[in-house]
């Protein structure tokens, strides 16, 4: 049975190889909907090869069911998330440290609550 964070952080991504089209238009406006960094950086940044977004951590974090969590389940979520981000569960060797910095730099400034831990 796969953990929360196996999947916020796409354990098990289909893989693109090649890659896919992608419609530009639908691309941009997806994207649109979603919050970004100061640089421009965002969870829903596609990629279309290897994998699907270029930042391997689901946009669904900034959903109303995932905001809407009760507390204590939130929390938890977020401790296994940073512990994952963090490097410190061996299970999460799909993503390289160098994806685990910049999935956290994109948390640090788009997810409310993420710094409240």
């Amino acid at each position: 049975m796969k953990t929360i964070t196996e999947y916020i952080f796409f354990k098990d991504e289909a893989d693109l190889d090649e890659g896919v089209e992608g419609n530009p238009s639908f691309q941009k406006a997806f994207a649109s909907r979603f919050p970004k960094t100061k640089s421009g950086k965002s969870l829903a940044d596609f990629r279309l090869y290897g994998h699907i977004f270029k930042h391997r951590c689901s946009y669904m974090v900034y959903s109303e069911a995932f905001a809407t969590l009760p507390a204590g389940v939130k929390n938890r979520v977020f401790t296994k998330m940073r512990a994952a981000l963090a490097g410190e569960d061996p299970g999460i060797g799909w993503l390289s440290s160098s994806e685990r910095k910049k999935i956290t730099a994109i948390l640090d400034e788009t997810l409310p609550g993420w710094n409240a831990g």
